[in-house]
């Protein structure tokens, strides 16, 4: 019984939560419990999930997901762009990015930045985007504490209390397991910026910025090649022109 109302208490949680996030943010949410797994056999308060911060002040967060390839990508030229503006943001960091790229991972902290877990190698949770099985409770555990691991020995700072499921792939045990693991909060987004579909800088900034809102999320991404970076001052830029301040994610859904 306990079991069955923690998984029906967390895809409420999810519901609840998510059905204010933007048309174009980028989640695959499964609302349908998963078999109940060992981190669900015990009582656990479900992680929350956030996709906004609080709507009652005009301020932002902009976050970047940072890969599991362990590529550079545009992680030196963001950085230089938010250092130039005097910015403090939200970097998702997978734990093999932070092995592989050990002055990057320390530039990121060393600047004031928020490190959130993007887990080890960004498997997805539940498989919805890449068509592999879903991660079992005990893989999930093992994918965040391998980051934060890996995170804290590099820099001395922690990713706790906050999660970033690699593709946004959540399901209704997500939030007991990432719980379970000692983490709190699940970050979505509001406004993915959606790299993939190879639009320019401009019309990047320009659709982002048609999406703001007093506590959005602003998910940007780092690959090589992503027009991101390049879009990165302009959207900065357009945000400050129509009032709106900066901070990270924990910043934004402070109450």
């Amino acid at each position: 019984m306990g079991n069955r109302i923690a998984l029906v208490a967390a895809a409420m949680i999810m519901a609840v939560a998510c059905a204010g996030c933007a048309r174009n943010a980028s989640h695959s949410i499964v609302l349908s419990p998963t078999a109940v797994t060992a981190a669900t056999r015990r009582p656990v308060q479900p992680a929350r999930i956030v996709c906004r911060g609080d709507a009652q002040r005009r301020m932002v967060a902009l976050t970047f997901d940072v890969g599991s390839d362990g590529a550079v990508g545009e992680v030196p030229q963001i950085l230089a762009t938010l250092r130039r503006e005097d910015l403090r943001a939200s970097f998702a960091v997978t734990g093999l990015w932070a092995e592989q790229n050990h002055a990057l991972i320390l530039a990121i902290t060393s600047a004031g930045h928020q490190v959130i877990n993007a887990t080890y190698d960004g498997a997805s949770f539940t498989g919805a985007s890449t068509g592999a099985r879903p991660l079992t409770a005990a893989q999930r555990t093992l994918e965040l504490q391998r980051t934060e691991t890996t995170v804290y020995h590099l820099t001395g700072r922690t990713t706790r209390p906050y999660v970033r499921p690699p593709y946004g792939d959540i399901d209704a045990g997500a939030p007991l397991d990432v719980a379970a693991a000692g983490y709190g909060t699940i970050v979505l987004s509001t406004v993915d910026t959606r790299p993939w579909q190879s639009l320019p800088a401009s019309d990047v900034a320009r659709r982002a910025l048609s999406a703001a809102a007093p506590g959005a999320i602003f998910e940007l991404h780092t690959v090589a090649g992503s027009p991101d970076a390049a879009a990165l001052g302009q959207l900065i830029d357009g945000l400050r022109t129509a009032g709106y301040d900066f901070g990270s994610v924990a910043d934004v859904i402070a109450r």
